[in-house]
């Protein structure tokens, strides 16, 4: 199937629907990289929940590159209509055949989790979106997702981690560690999420750090007192920081990452019940921001 956004290879399998993410020709036993309807490629769970599907019947995608699902019309079936958000998977607007057509590399699959990281980091990885990610305090490892001193075994498009608790005041600082052959130019951070808002449409709290523009700071809560992005570039390999002190508390909250390359290639990652802000205890001094986080060298 073809459409203005991508070229997605679908296809139904009992009821999961698993999608390609290569925007360039597929190959005959090609393995998917994407599912969507169950929480894993080997479950077959027949439900009524937003994240699954039972007999999948007809797709097609909106100009906004969202996803719609005819989800059954039997008698024994959901009899209804899904979206998944956009992008489903990853979106190339450049690259072509001959160039990177793969978004950058975020969260890694159980099979590279093996093979870069001890065993103690495998058995806190959840094949359930919405099963808690224990955090691994272990700064030696560069895990996908370390929020202070709590890194996280993120394997999938959308993820829960147990929540971190900020006091407002004091520094907090989210590290992305991932890579990409091309050279990746735009990450996004957006907050202020939760219950049934938990889209990137639905956040009015947000970073923006794009090589070639100044740092966007979207804040009209005025919870942020201090922000800013650091990256390190290391070959393919990238290390980026959204450090932020908070002003004030902020309720339970999503994160979402929007990540894209030199050539347009883009991956999304969501993160449930991320971070929750409280009051301080005490009022304490004025804080000195560390050098580390005013630090940018772009």
């Amino acid at each position: 199937m073809e459409s203005k956004f991508s070229k997605l290879l679908l296809t139904f399998v009992l009821s999961s629907i698993l999608l390609t993410s290569q925007a360039s020709a597929f190959e005959n036993g090609q393995t998917a990289t994407l599912v969507l309807g169950q929480a894993d490629f080997t479950s077959n769970v027949s439900t009524t929940t937003s994240s699954s599907v039972k007999s999948p019947r007809g797709i097609a995608f909106d100009s906004s590159g969202n996803l719609w699902v005819s989800d059954g019309g039997g008698a024994d079936d959901n009899n209804r209509v899904l979206r998944f958000t956009g992008p489903t998977t990853s979106v190339s607007s450049g690259g072509g055949t001959s160039g990177d057509t793969s978004a950058p590399s975020f969260g890694f699959d159980k099979f590279t989790f093996s093979r870069l990281f001890p065993e103690n980091v495998l058995d806190t990885i959840q094949d359930d979106p919405y099963t808690q990610i224990e955090p691994i305090k272990d700064q030696t490892l560069d895990l996908p997702l370390v929020i202070n001193d709590n890194g996280y075994a993120i394997s999938k498009y959308a993820n829960t981690i147990v929540t971190n608790t900020i006091e407002a005041g004091n520094p907090f600082s989210v590290k992305l560690n991932l890579s990409d052959e091309t050279g990746i130019e735009h990450f996004a951070l957006y907050t202020n999420l939760r219950g049934d808002k938990r889209e990137i449409s639905d956040s009015d709290t947000y970073v923006i750090f794009d090589e070639y523009k100044e740092l966007e700071i979207i804040d009209p809560h005025q919870f942020f007192s201090f922000a800013n992005v650091t990256v390190y570039e290391n070959q393919t390999k990238y290390s980026v920081s959204f450090n932020v002190i908070f002003s004030k508390p902020m309720e339970k909250s999503d994160i979402i990452f929007r990540i894209w390359d030199e050539r347009r290639n883009s991956a999304d990652t969501k993160i449930f019940d991320a971070l929750e802000i409280v009051a301080s205890i005490e009022k304490a001094p004025e804080h000195i921001i560390p050098d580390a986080m005013r630090q940018n060298p772009y």
